[in-house]
């Protein structure tokens, strides 16, 4: 839960802001990333810094491959809720601090290759994070929390792409590029295979290298990139600089009797993201068109006051249907969003106050990608029958991971709070059930849904959500 943005939250109402301890939801990372893993401060990192922690790295990665055989099973018990919760506070830290003394040691004097002390010491404090058998649990370096700041403001600095990683053949590949962005503007296409970066061939590179040494620098500086496109190889001369992430793209659709639709695609829940929403929507509420048609398909989710932002603006601020109790305090009688329970009960709740919503017939379009800040958004208007769901049963993400800095700088990240729709719904481990049920048929899994260029004739989920327009 982020608290440390006012003038984002500004809107939502928080009956128990931790304003001590700013935190914020987020997600893990994934394997398509944005110019990789993603693309951070506008700072170069020396080929060397690899080097010098290459043999580090091989120490802590044997410790955490171990590690993963012990903790397997725990890690998938905690998920399932099938272990009983146990106490850091038992732990004798004097014992520990002389036993990583009596490793160090022997490291220091029989180790074979050289060691990194910073590597060493950010391993420490990831594998006790790993210990507690949460999946979302992590440590962050002073350096790897400022990255994370960065990608959750939605803004970073790179050349604009989305890049994934086939690990089948080796490959990097193009699989967006953001609009007006430098990797649009010195002609990176989608379906380009990345193959050197500075006429240095990085194929034999790992992923997290490439983008971290060598696609990644100063603001301002150029990179030379040869691409493989269609057989053909493209060398392109790109600038590095400031990108807003396009997650919000939008389209008019239309129906058989020539009404029209509007279509609003969400990839992912960023600070950026609410801005991006609220102009598709006031683009489509409008009396030119029937409805509206929000797709969440394959969005794993990102900041959760996003989520609620943008479900405010939709609803009415007046709704008492789950807000009529003693627990709502001052905010009785307001159109509750969304509500969070910690260990020790209820939590903090976000009522509708922006003093803006729609009438317009909206139908949201989910799967089983659909997750995290996409299902509170999918509940809230759910709930208050504001939306239609079509489409088929969404992941079930229901806790919120929050990011709590230390004095350093660095941070800790896990599992605080699960969180609830307004009815009481619990959507962890269950998900959220499609109105209307519909499987993506055998076109639409092979050629894939376009949110650019949403089309009918290839998503029957699409159609049949266009369809329920018509009835």
């Amino acid at each position: 839960m982020d608290n440390t943005d006012n003038n984002t939250n500004n809107n939502v109402n928080n009956i128990n802001p931790n304003a001590d301890n700013p935190e914020r939801e987020l997600n893990q990372d994934t394997d398509i990333n944005k110019d990789g893993i993603s693309e951070r401060k506008c700072r170069k990192k020396s080929g060397s810094g690899f080097i010098k922690g290459l043999a580090a790295g091989l120490f802590i990665g044997l410790v955490i491959a171990a590690c993963s055989v012990i903790f397997a099973n725990f890690r998938y018990a905690i998920r399932n809720n099938d272990i009983a919760s146990t106490s850091v506070a038992r732990l004798d830290y004097s014992a520990i601090n002389s036993k990583l003394k009596t490793i160090g040691g022997l490291i220091e004097d029989r180790y074979l290759y050289g060691t990194d002390a910073e590597t060493v010491e950010t391993g420490i404090f990831k594998g006790m994070m790993y210990s507690i058998g949460d999946l979302y649990a992590d440590y962050y370096s002073p350096e790897e929390f400022e990255d994370e700041t960065d990608e959750s403001n939605g803004n970073y600095c790179g050349i604009g792409v989305l890049m994934s990683y086939n690990a089948a053949d080796n490959t990097i590949t193009v699989v967006e590029v953001y609009e007006d962005s430098p990797a649009e503007e010195a002609g990176v296409m989608e379906g380009d295979v990345l193959k050197e970066v500075n006429h240095e061939n990085i194929t034999i590179l790992d992923f997290e290298t490439v983008v971290e040494e060598y696609v990644k620098g100063e603001e301002g500086t150029y990179v030379n990139l040869t691409f493989d496109r269609d057989g053909e190889e493209v060398n392109l001369q790109v600038e590095r600089r400031q990108v807003e992430i396009t997650t919000v793209k939008s389209s008019e659709l239309s129906l058989e009797n020539g009404e029209k639709l509007g279509y609003i695609n969400v990839s992912s829940f960023e600070k950026a993201t609410v801005n991006q929403f609220r102009a598709a929507m006031d683009k489509f509420d409008t009396d030119e068109f029937s409805g509206i048609i929000v797709d969440l398909r394959d969005n794993p989710g990102g900041v959760m006051e996003s989520a609620v932002i943008m479900a405010d603006y939709i609803l009415p601020d007046d709704i008492s249907t789950y807000s009529d109790n003693e627990t709502d305090g001052e905010y009785r009688g307001r159109t509750l969003l969304l509500y969070t329970e910690n260990k020790k009960g209820r939590d903090s709740a976000y009522y509708s106050s922006d003093e803006h919503s729609t009438d317009k017939d909206i139908v949201i379009l989910v799967n089983g990608n659909t997750a995290s800040s996409s299902e509170i958004f999918t509940g809230a208007l759910k709930d208050y029958s504001m939306a239609r769901v079509v489409g088929t049963k969404t992941y079930g993400k229901g806790i919120v991971q929050s990011i709590i800095p230390l004095a350093d700088g660095s941070a800790v990240k896990f599992t605080t709070n699960s969180y609830y729709t307004p009815s009481g719904s619990e959507i962890h481990g269950v998900g959220i059930s499609p109105d209307v049920e519909c499987e993506a048929d055998d076109t639409l899994l092979e050629k894939g849904a376009d949110p650019s260029a949403p089309s009918p004739d290839i998503d029957n989920q699409l159609k049949a959500a266009m369809k329920l327009f018509e009835e």
